[in-house]
């Protein structure tokens, strides 16, 4: 079921949702307020069992920007692209249903994409938020074509998915979401689109990212999602080389390309290396001051916490051209 719009907007904002009603309010309301007025709100259910769907039809009973779309739960990346699909704008804004745009956004955002034509992603900076809205901290990223590439490519600090900007030309030429990586479908569509175009980022935090335990990426302790992130990198390796993408070859040839991805980073310790960063990044981020100061003096003396702090957290370029090589051998 979608509701139409009749002027062709210039931005589609898309955000899915799936049993969203915590926070769904907060999220439309600051796209409703942005402003730049000339954009879309493309709301889509994906097959949520709360009020999600009451949330939504009565913020469009309100606006005549935004279409609701109701489907089977399907997962992200799939929603995305049927959002993608029927979107009528040059450009399309992501937002997750948890997050909250500020109100210059859009406005400041398409303003950089517009600037030069090479341009088919604009990110962020992002301000973190708590359950009730809180500040924690903002997280700043670079702002160049160079430096974001060289982080996407090294596993660095990246504009969050709920902060993008993207053109739908460029969506439509790479394919869009590819659905077998599903918890790092975002990195992978950047790293194909820089075949075809430049990535920039504005130099303020125009998204509130909140940060609670149903967040994606806290499933299985970030596991899949930093296998997948590897996976995406390597495949974006191999196509510089000249070969195919395993991510779209055939199920059983895919399946063994992420068996040797994992394999690789079990035997590097790179999981465990993980584990370790991200148990004290979250200590030191929402600890108190004793409790901070008893998880470093933990960590530190652990002397194989000690090794790990030593070591990168994403396989080096070296390391990801090297299992290019060692796959194309297979």
């Amino acid at each position: 079921m979608i509701f139409e719009q009749t002027l062709k907007p210039r931005i589609s904002v898309i955000t899915s949702c799936f049993n969203a009603e915590k926070w769904l309010n907060e999220c439309i309301e600051s796209v409703r307020s942005q402003t730049f007025s000339n954009f879309e709100y493309i709301l889509i259910d994906d097959g949520s069992s709360d009020g999600t769907r009451q949330i939504m039809e009565k913020h469009a009973a309100l606006d005549k920007r935004i279409r609701l779309v109701f489907k089977p739960n399907t997962g992200l990346s799939d929603s995305l692209n049927q959002g993608f699909r029927i979107a009528r704008g040059a450009w399309i804004a992501r937002l997750d249903a948890d997050d909250i745009s500020d109100p210059c956004r859009l406005e400041l955002q398409i303003k950089h994409a517009e600037s030069n034509p090479r341009v088919v992603f604009v990110g962020s900076d992002s301000a973190l938020i708590d359950l009730n809205g809180k500040l924690i901290h903002e997280v700043k990223y670079p702002t160049s074509h160079h430096k974001l590439k060289h982080n996407l490519l090294t596993g660095r600090k990246f504009p969050a998915h709920s902060s993008a900007l993207i053109s739908t030309r460029a969506f439509q030429m790479v394919g869009g979401y590819r659905n077998r990586l599903r918890r790092a479908e975002d990195r992978d569509l950047w790293l194909r689109l820089l075949d075809i175009g430049e990535l920039r980022s504005v130099n303020r935090p125009l998204i509130l990212l909140r940060k609670h335990n149903e967040n994606i990426s806290n499933d299985d302790n970030g596991y899949t999602q930093f296998v997948d992130a590897v996976a995406c990198t390597v495949s974006y390796f191999l196509r510089l080389k000249g070969a195919q993408d395993p991510i779209e070859l055939d199920n059983d040839l895919f399946l063994n390309f992420m068996s040797l991805i994992r394999s690789h980073l079990d035997r590097q310790d790179f999981l465990r290396h993980r584990e370790a960063m991200r148990y004290l990044r979250l200590h030191v981020e929402t600890g108190t001051i004793v409790g901070i100061i008893r998880s470093v003096l933990v960590f530190f003396l652990n002397p194989r916490f000690i090794y790990m702090l030593a070591r990168r957290e994403f396989p080096s370029t070296r390391t990801l051209k090297a299992l290019c090589i060692k796959w194309m051998q297979k």
